[in-house]
This record gives structure tokens, sequence and C-alpha cells, in this order.
């Protein structure tokens, strides 16, 4: 598990301050959640960077993020967003590093649909 968990990590760039809990297959193979946690100082203000205190894990549902498919395979990125507190915005939840605030997909997603649009130009 761990080498897997590591090679994935690789694969995705995950920064230093993210690490690969679990994976997991659904819909007979066709689907690939990645479960995602961070490290423990890993939680930053969206606003300004700054290394921030966890208030609290978000409650509810965990939030996922569709990535590129891998060999037709729907990669999917499952997070529990945490809300932190930052001394010069308050209370705000953390930045997510592969998406934005209430985006869907990841930026690599986007970056590819725009990528292939342009391309059909």
């Amino acid at each position: 598990m761990k080498n897997v968990a590591h090679f994935i990590a690789k694969l995705f760039r995950f920064k230093r301050y993210l690490k690969v809990v679990d994976y997991l297959f659904e819909d007979h193979g066709k689907t690939l959640k990645i479960l995602v946690k961070p490290y423990k100082n890993g939680c930053r203000c969206p606003n300004c960077q700054r290394r921030c205190r966890i208030v609290t894990t978000v409650m509810g549902a965990p939030r996922e993020w569709r990535d590129i498919p891998i060999h037709g395979i729907t990669v999917l990125l499952v997070f529990h967003p945490r809300e932190i507190y930052c001394p010069t915005h308050g209370r705000q939840q953390e930045e997510i590093p592969w998406a934005a605030l209430f985006a869907r997909v990841t930026y690599r997603l986007e970056y590819a649909v725009t990528r292939l649009a342009q391309d059909m130009m």
C-alpha cells in the first residue's frame, strides 16, 4: 500500500504537505478515488498563504474533484476541507492546492480542457 500511495503522490505531484491516505476502485474499475489528507502543518489561508491554526474539519460528505483520466479511468480526489483561523482574515476554509475554492475539477483538468479547446480553433 505504501509504495502505491507514494507512486500516486509522485504521479499527481502532491507537495510535501499532502499525502495519499488510501485509494479505491469503484464501478468495476472505471473510477479511481484517491483519499488525500494534508499533513498537520499544511493548512494555509487562501488570501495570504500564511500557515494558520485549524479550527475544525468541515462536516458532512467529503468533497470530490475530478482530475485528468488515466487510461480511461476516471480519477477523483477526495478530501475533507478544514476550517482555519487566520489572524488577518479571520475564519475561512483552507486553501485547496489542486483546485479553486468552489471548483469541482482540478487545475490540471482545467488546463487540459483549455489546451484542447485552443487546438480546435
